[in-house]
């Protein structure tokens, strides 16, 4: 089997790289095409071999003329599939869903659940998918004293990439000092570190109480 797959390849853990990685790992043969390089008018020829068509959308990467997409997407002759890790419904994101390309491939998977309702009276093929963790990563961690706490937070209170859960994100870390002042509370990574992955991030995970 062959995908085509439309998305960012250029950081190392993006959703993109790790959903090639795991379908590789199935013996997909997947070809990746970066969104930002991408001329979609040539989306037919560069998936003219293709068993499947996959894109994971980067709002940043949209082209001024969003109808190029469409009319790019409408041209295939094979399945066409959508996968997000993010919300949509009640976000500043929100209408994208009607203006996007995206939400009118043939199924779309994202990690939005529990609004079948809304995905339906629009039209959209939606699948909840909630995120998964890239099996070559699923492995006990080893203990390190540098991360050992009673219960910690796992993500970026001040840098996250979406401005408008920052407020949820710092509210919870705050209620979680309160209700836990008695017990040792740490937040991972600290403002201006980077973000914790791979090994790191497993040792991290082995070393909280």
């Amino acid at each position: 089997m062959k995908v085509a797959y439309v998305g960012n390849f250029g950081p190392e853990h993006s959703t993109e790289n790790h959903v090639k990685r795991a379908l590789e790992s199935l013996g997909v043969e997947v070809v990746p095409l970066q969104e930002s390089e991408r001329e979609w008018a040539d989306l037919k020829a560069d998936t003219a071999d293709a068993d499947l068509f996959m894109w994971t959308r980067t709002a940043g990467y949209d082209p001024p003329d969003m109808t190029a997409q469409q009319w790019a997407v409408d041209s295939l002759d094979i399945p066409t599939v959508g996968y997000h890790l993010d919300r949509w419904w009640g976000l500043n994101r929100e209408p994208d869903i009607h203006r996007s390309a995206f939400f009118t491939l043939d199924l779309v998977c994202t990690a939005d659940g529990g609004h079948d309702t809304e995905w339906a009276k629009i039209g959209v093929n939606h699948s909840w998918y909630p995120p998964a963790v890239l099996a070559e990563e699923a492995v006990l961690g080893e203990h390190r004293d540098y991360y050992r706490t009673d219960i910690c937070f796992v993500g970026n209170l001040t840098r996250y990439g979406h401005p408008e859960w920052g407020p949820y994100r710092r509210a919870l870390a705050k209620y979680l000092v309160t209700r836990y002042r008695h017990q040792q509370f740490r937040v991972f990574p600290g403002d201006n570190t980077p973000a914790i992955r791979g090994k790191e991030l497993q040792d991290l995970y082995a070393s909280v109480k």
